[in-house]
């Protein structure tokens, strides 16, 4: 019977070659925007350091030689890197900041505080294919939602909402055959709505402004935005995603609103089109500080990544952000809650 030490050993040598392509993933995420399929490796960035942490204490136990030197310096560098990452994408300036600014500006002379507004968010790929009515209906009663942004919005998911509209009267709703219609629902008066293709194929991406109630006269404006690119799941295809999301935040920053936008965005908070979104739209990642919040796909929960997003101007501050339970599709609903 062998030693545990030679059992571990054993372990290493198997090891070795595995956590030296994963460097390799690793490395290639960097240049993610280089070409297809290597802006795939970048979405991937928590099971490599999972793996990677199981892995490199078994190359420990590896005779010290050049090559296994490299192979065990690789798998350390390498979830360092991914680390890093993860942590950097995964935080931001604390909200107590927020809170202590608004807090002295409330005390200046001369000044008084403006009346806080709150919504609830609901983001939610149904899937098209599912027809689990009852589960979206228990989500809806269990979080109550001010706002509900809806992708893969099919006839039956159309037809659907229609019946709740005691609850969500304010409606704007793009049914498709495909997986791209959008919905957005509203307990709150919409002022405007549209639905404008957006991308080189023109997917649709739902528009509103609503009226917020307001202890003051006057309604509270903001525009909540609903989208979906296409998958990366060729070159063609993450093209235009990129386009998608170019151009979308474009009109974002154009537009000067108080916005909230959400979405399956195909891509995770560590690729790039992701972080140059976030730029150039000027919005906030409400996932910032709250963990990472996988979402997708539910059938496998080894491979969860976080695609689903929900972003807001940076006046607007999150107060609490949670991915809810199994509702009968292959995305889990996110759920939020914004102060203006």
């Amino acid at each position: 019977m062998k030693k545990p030490r030679e059992i571990c050993v054993d372990i290493g040598n198997f090891a070795r070659a595995p956590s030296l392509c994963i460097a390799t993933f690793t490395a290639l995420a960097f240049v993610g925007f280089t070409c297809w399929p290597v802006e795939l490796f970048a979405h991937f960035r928590v099971q490599y350091v999972v793996l990677l942490a199981i892995a490199i204490p078994y190359l420990l136990f590896l005779e010290r030689t050049r090559i296994n030197n490299l192979y065990l310096g690789a798998a350390v560098g390498a979830l360092i890197a991914n680390i890093v990452v993860l942590l950097m994408t995964s935080t931001g300036p604390d909200a107590t900041q927020a809170q202590s600014q608004m807090r002295s500006r409330s005390q200046t002379p001369g000044l008084t505080q403006k009346a806080e507004t709150t919504i609830s968010l609901l983001q939610f790929n149904v899937n098209s294919s599912s027809t689990n009515y009852p589960a979206f209906d228990k989500l809806i009663q269990k979080l109550k939602p001010d706002v509900v942004c809806i992708e893969e919005v099919s006839e039956g998911w159309r037809q659907h909402f229609d019946q709740i509209k005691d609850i969500y009267p304010y409606q704007n709703v793009r049914a498709r055959p495909d997986n791209f219609g959008i919905a957005i629902l509203s307990k709150y008066r919409i002022d405007e709505a549209s639905r404008e293709p957006i991308g080189g194929i023109g997917l649709p991406t739902a528009f509103v402004t609503l009226a917020l109630p307001s202890n003051t006269s006057e309604s509270t404006q903001i525009q909540v935005i609903a989208t979906h690119p296409l998958p990366p799941v060729s070159p063609g295809a993450t093209a235009m995603r990129d386009k998608h999301m170019h151009e979308l935040a474009k009109r974002i920053a154009d537009s000067k609103k108080l916005t909230i936008l959400a979405g399956d965005f195909n891509s995770t908070p560590w690729s790039y089109i992701f972080q140059d979104f976030v730029k150039e739209s000027g919005l906030r990642d409400s996932r910032l500080n709250k963990g990472l919040q996988p979402t997708w796909p539910t059938m496998f929960s080894h491979l969860l990544i976080p695609i689903d997003h929900i972003l807001s101007s940076p006046q607007i501050k999150c107060t609490e952000r949670e991915v809810e339970e199994y509702s009968g599709s292959d995305h889990y609903p996110v759920y939020a809650k914004f102060v203006l």
